[in-house]
């Protein structure tokens, strides 16, 4: 998992390296677990059938005790025998591997919840890194806009005092159009001033 700014955790690259290692252990050892537990299985089938057919080479043999029921007792025995003798070395072998698949899962296991801790908080760190960052592009923007902001006021200050001097102008001129009104119009040119 790649941080904001584009690198990985050292730790995450090196659990998972640790994960797969564990995990490509593990599937050896399930392939030889299930080999192994086959071959139990068809031992086990095959002891079973050799125990019924030496059970009833024995029924024959005490039934009848002559060279054939003999014999026929003599290779179901052996049979057995042979059966017994694969499951005592079979057995130990799949109990050897067995035990030795649990460290390897109990890994896989460690490995798979440390790699999920990490990558949690990488992603929070990333969270955190990129809110900060919008922070600090929303404080900027702030920012712009309170300077924008000082602008519009400005020339608003300045559009207010031009309508000022616009509408002081104008009064000015009605007054002069006034005064030439009042003068073209007044017969003996005498001013009438108002006090106020």
């Amino acid at each position: 998992m790649s941080g904001t700014n584009g690198k990985t955790d050292p730790r995450i690259t090196a659990v998972m390296a640790e994960l797969q290692k564990a995990e490509a252990a593990l599937a050896k050892i399930d392939a030889e677990r299930k080999e192994l537990e086959g071959k139990v299985a068809s031992v086990s089938t095959a002891l079973a059938t050799a125990q019924t057919r030496n059970a009833q080479a024995a029924d024959s043999y005490v039934d009848s005790d002559n060279d054939k029921n003999r014999a026929a007792l003599f290779k179901t025995s052996g049979e057995v025998s042979e059966c017994e003798a694969k499951l005592r070395v079979l057995q130990p072998r799949l109990e050897r591997l067995l035990a030795a698949r649990q460290p390897l899962y109990d890994a896989v296991q460690t490995a798979n919840i440390t790699l999920s801790k990490l990558q949690r908080a990488q992603r929070l760190h990333d969270l955190e890194v990129q809110e900060e960052a919008a922070k600090l592009e929303l404080a900027t923007h702030q920012q712009r806009v309170f300077e924008q902001q000082k602008v519009v006021n400005r020339l608003a200050t300045m559009r207010r005092e031009l309508q000022q001097q616009i509408a002081n102008g104008e009064w000015a001129e009605q007054r002069v159009a006034a005064k030439a009104h009042f003068l073209r119009h007044n017969p003996n040119n005498e001013l009438i001033t108002v006090r106020r």
